[in-house]
């Protein structure tokens, strides 16, 4: 179901002297920036928990494909984003996204308590689509057991919940039919690293090599935490052994976790990489005084998205540069006239989505014309955004969303919203 949130409407643009007039749906700033909006329901199903990752792809033949993560909706306590019956799906618009249907399972193991928690879709040169997907193993505890004395190693899952989620690490699935069907998993491990995640589509070079940003989750020696780190893993054979991985990010030095990069080829050949870190703004706060000292320059910078680029196909990576943008995860997108469109999930309040150009193939970002997208979400529940340009030169954002109101369990559902866009 589709339902249109409003008309076109004007983005709020922070750091702008003034607003010179509103009308016809645009707004006309200072600077002479002029961006439309219209936010729309993807997909909304008051029985399902959508959480995370949404991916949107688009076939040969222009269908835009939708792959989303759903399970069980829930009561508070009981919900979360490791759940039993999480699987991954697929839903297709036959009409430049304005509605999407027909929906496809993509990876559904729970039988095997094995639940999926992303879809990263690829449409390859030859017209088949590739997704990428990270799993947990569900552990139930026996009855009698006391939950609070049960430890994982890095507990993933509260004490009250009856079972642990084990992260089992990363598959593949391939389509060579539009995504109607899929075949059988295909396990991505790399000797020598530990499970691996990943959000990102794969990107395709030229010579059809395959490469493929991932996260892991390694324990520092001698460190009482994990720092996540991120490679960039190559594919000569379409997607059917991965190897060759590349450092792109390790935060140890930095007490930072770099996590869920996304990856993009520019026009001129250059890679990028955007990646989180790991931080909810006030938590970081919170644990920098638990630990006392001064600690707490070293969080600044935690929720700033960090940039890294490579000029060799993926071999080689520079040292990650923070960008002025804070929110998580990102997604970039390289339009048509060149331009760089990041946009991320803000987790502060007020809650929402919001996105920041780079008119210089992301040397710089014009952070002072941020956009915001949404800033009328319920709660930090949300973000991901991932974004296509139509041939109609608007582009289509898709994340997921809530509204949840204190005292208000019909309001806590976790649904995929949309925003098209004319910058």
């Amino acid at each position: 179901m589709n339902e249109s949130k409003s008309s076109e409407i004007g983005a709020t643009l922070r750091g702008l002297l003034a607003l010179t007039m509103m009308a016809g749906g645009t707004v006309l700033a200072a600077t002479g920036s002029k961006v439309r909006m219209e936010h729309v329901t993807l997909h909304r199903d008051d029985t399902m928990y959508y959480i995370g990752d949404p991916s949107l792809a688009v076939l040969p033949n222009g269908e835009i494909l939708l792959g989303i993560r759903e399970a069980h909706a829930r009561p508070p306590g009981d919900r979360g984003h490791v759940d039993p019956t999480a699987r991954t799906i697929l839903l297709r618009s036959r009409d430049q996204g304005r509605t999407f249907g027909e929906k496809r399972v993509i990876d559904d193991e729970t039988l095997r308590f094995s639940s999926s928690q992303s879809a990263a879709l690829t449409v390859l040169s030859d017209g088949s689509v590739l997704a990428g997907i990270y799993t947990w193993g569900i552990a139930p505890v026996p009855i009698g057991i006391d939950l609070a004395k049960i430890h994982s190693g890095k507990r993933v899952v509260g004490p009250q919940k009856p079972f642990i989620g084990i992260f089992e690490g990363l598959w593949t699935r391939r389509s060579t039919d539009g995504g109607m069907t899929w075949q059988p998993r295909n396990s991505v491990d790399i000797a020598g690293l530990p499970p691996l995640a990943t959000r990102a589509p794969v990107v395709e070079l030229r010579d059809g090599t395959l490469l493929m940003q991932v996260n892991d989750l390694s324990r520092s020696v001698g460190q009482p935490r994990d720092w996540a780190r991120v490679f960039c893993l190559r594919s000569t054979d379409r997607g059917a052994t991965w190897g060759e991985p590349a450092l792109v990010a390790e935060g140890s030095k930095l007490t930072v976790h770099y996590l869920e990069p996304s990856l993009l080829r520019l026009r001129s050949g250059r890679l990028i990489s955007m990646l989180r870190t790991r931080g909810e703004g006030p938590g970081a706060d919170e644990r920098a005084k638990g630990e006392g000292g001064g600690v707490r320059a070293v969080y600044d910078h935690y929720g700033h998205i960090f940039q890294s680029v490579s000029d060799d196909d993926g071999r080689t990576w520079t040292q990650p540069e923070q960008t002025p943008m804070w929110g998580f995860p990102a997604h970039v997108l390289e339009l048509s006239d060149g331009r760089l469109l990041c946009a991320y999930g803000y987790r502060r309040k007020p809650y929402g989505v919001r996105a920041t150009l780079s008119h210089d193939g992301g040397r710089t970002w014009d952070i002072a014309n941020e956009m915001i997208i949404r800033d009328d979400g319920g709660t930090s529940d949300l973000g991901y955004p991932v974004s296509i340009q139509l041939p109609d030169g608007r582009i289509l954002m898709a994340y997921y969303f809530n509204q949840e109101r204190a005292a208000d369990p019909e309001s806590a559902t976790r649904y995929i919203e949309g925003t098209f866009l004319k910058l």
